[in-house]
């Protein structure tokens, strides 16, 4: 019964991907398929993580840093316009 009044309210209502707006499909949270496909991986966990671990030093002890996918900060005041880039 649960499920009924969920996918009728699905119909009227429908669950949209954040990234292309797009109708979700069942399964998918948040992010269609093929958004979570085009996502840009890092790869950093085939590197050396000292240029990571340079964005947290003097900030918090680490052992070892990584990150899966990049980040993009839109928005904000000018103040938080300050950019990292990691070659």
């Amino acid at each position: 019964m649960k499920r009924w009044i969920y996918d009728f309210f699905n119909l009227l209502y429908p669950e949209l991907c954040i990234g292309c707006e797009s109708v979700l499909t069942t399964g998918e949270n948040l992010l269609c398929t093929s958004c979570r496909a085009h996502l840009p991986l890092t790869n950093f966990h085939k590197t050396s993580d000292e240029k990571m671990r340079e964005l947290f030093y003097a900030r918090i002890d680490v052992q070892h840093v990584t990150s899966l996918f990049y980040y993009e900060k839109i928005g904000g005041s000018a103040a938080d316009d300050s950019s990292i880039e990691i070659s």
